[in-house]
């Protein structure tokens, strides 16, 4: 039997895919960005849920909920879909890069994305990202097949997929909007087509459906925490792409690098080979173009909107970066000669180790697990637990009640839901738990009357409890100002007992006077 050599190649390169992406899955803890995406799974589906907790990106939570009635809440069975959804993108962009160019650009671009540092890094999370990555994947497959066949199913395919977008993450609005722009200005003939025009309609239906059923509180007015662009966001954009970038498109930690050089390395080498593939000729210098608008559109789209609403996160732009890699393999696949082609992609996979290691033995993220194991062995029975900040209740109360799926049922980013109200203020078993409030660019005044009021109610409840202990766990997201105050406070009406420090979280243990 004849063995297919591409196939092979193809093969190798999904094995080293998974491999990437299966190794240390389960190695992290659940951190707060996963913690959000398994509470909002774990409520009720109904009209209200829908609503005021999935409405704005509700596909993946949905899937998330389903799957983890089957196969639980641990940590390497809720990010495994992430890792599948990567592998499945790995086979797509060849796809893709067959259909701009051949086979060889296919498997470039496939080794691309699975070598990639931050498609790595965000194929481990309990997230929506590689999903999204490979429905865009999906989604320009057969935008491009349109192009070059026009066949009704590819029409088909290609609406159904865009609507799957949409329903994803609002960023996917852009690869809309990018798909439209080439159209009309690089496929004139084509966009006469009217399949294409009633299939935009039908998207748009869609679209108004998802943005009248969206909760716009969520969507628009809790970014305090987005920082505006400026060209050093644009640069750290590109620097993600290339290594992972100082915190994989992330916003609450730096990674340190002591051998920059590895790093500075790749992210020259990876954009030297960008600019050859920009310039590189194409067999349809239209396609060029089309990667061309795939990657900048979205970019530039965030931008502009960041001037009214703060929306430019680098974690979101995954959706342009298999055409950074496309355009990447176009300019690899320039040096023609297959050895020297190998040797390219060998270094790049050789320096690209270094912040590899990064992901898989160091963790940044405030570490709630070993705080919630701590407090779950010396808490007592009746015991009060003050958590700051209140939006740090979710990734505490997965590790602190785990395996218990069902404690984490009316769950939301700043309490539980009682009534449709949300308090910070709630029984969880035995215990109390209590949020203070996150300052959120309102003042530290806004904080200290927070603590004040509860304190005061803790006060009263103290005096009827059979429990003198109150335990706080304080993280980084804080601030040292509102830390001082928090601390200050108790010190001067509780006993401070003991002090443990954990990788972003302090925890005290008071007990009154």
């Amino acid at each position: 039997m004849k063995i297919n050599r591409t196939s092979c190649i193809l093969l190798i390169i999904l094995i080293l895919g998974a491999i990437l992406r299966l190794y240390g899955l389960a190695a992290h803890g659940i951190w707060y960005d996963e913690a959000r995406s398994v509470v909002m799974s774990q409520n009720d589906l109904n009209m209200h849920s829908y609503l005021s907790i999935f409405s704005y990106k509700p596909l993946y939570f949905l899937f998330l909920k389903l799957w983890s009635k089957i196969f639980g809440i641990g940590a390497f069975w809720l990010r495994f879909p992430s890792v599948i959804f990567a592998i499945l993108s790995l086979m797509v962009v060849y796809l893709v890069g067959k259909e701009i160019a051949d086979k060889k650009l296919g498997l470039i671009a496939s080794f691309l994305l699975a070598i990639s540092c931050f498609h790595i890094y965000h194929s481990q999370q309990v997230r929506q990202y590689t999903m999204l990555v490979l429905l865009v994947l999906l989604s320009y497959l057969y935008f491009i097949r349109i192009i070059k066949q026009d066949n009704s199913l590819n029409y088909v395919i290609n609406t159904l997929f865009n609507i799957l977008i949409i329903f994803v993450h609002p960023y996917g609005l852009t690869i809309i909007i990018a798909q439209n722009i080439s159209l009309l200005l690089m496929f004139r003939k084509e966009i006469l087509r009217k399949r294409w025009f009633y299939c935009q309609i039908i998207i748009m239906f869609f679209i108004l459906i998802w943005f009248f059923t969206s909760n716009k509180t969520r969507m628009f007015y809790n970014t305090w925490w987005i920082h505006s662009p400026n060209l050093n966001s644009i640069l750290e954009t590109f620097q993600t792409f290339s290594y992972g970038g100082p915190r994989y498109g992330l916003d609450d930690y730096r990674i340190i690098f002591r051998f920059p050089v590895f790093i500075m390395a790749l992210f020259i080498l990876y954009n030297a080979l960008f600019i050859i593939g920009l310039i590189d000729r194409y067999a349809d210098k239209r396609l060029k173009f089309l990667l061309i608008f795939w990657l900048f559109i979205p970019i530039a789209i965030a931008s502009v909107v960041s001037f009214f609403v703060p929306a430019y996160l680098i974690k979101h732009l995954i959706i342009v970066l298999p055409a950074y890699y496309l355009i990447v393999a176009f300019g690899i696949y320039r040096l023609k000669k297959n050895s020297i082609i190998f040797l390219s992609l060998f270094l790049l996979f050789l320096l690209a180790i270094y912040p590899m290691k990064k992901i898989y033995l160091e963790d940044y993220n405030i570490d709630w697990k070993q705080t919630a194991e701590f407090l779950r062995k010396n808490i007592g029975r009746n015991d009060i637990i003050l958590i700051s900040t209140t939006a740090e209740i979710t990734p505490f109360l997965y590790h602190f009640t785990f395996p218990n799926a069902s404690s984490l049922k009316d769950i939301d980013t700043y309490g539980k839901l009682y009534n449709r109200e949300i308090r910070s203020i709630f029984n969880q078993g035995n215990y109390l738990i209590v949020g203070l409030a996150q300052n959120q660019s309102r003042g530290i005044d806004f904080v200290r009357n927070d603590v004040e009021k509860k304190i005061k109610y803790i006060k009263d409840i103290l005096g009827n409890s059979k429990s003198d202990n109150i335990w706080l766990a304080i993280s980084r997201w804080t601030g040292v100002p509102e830390e001082e105050f928090i601390i200050g406070y108790l010190e001067n009406i509780f006993n401070k007992d003991i002090r443990v420090k954990f990788r972003g979280v302090t925890v005290y243990k008071y007990h009154k006077s």
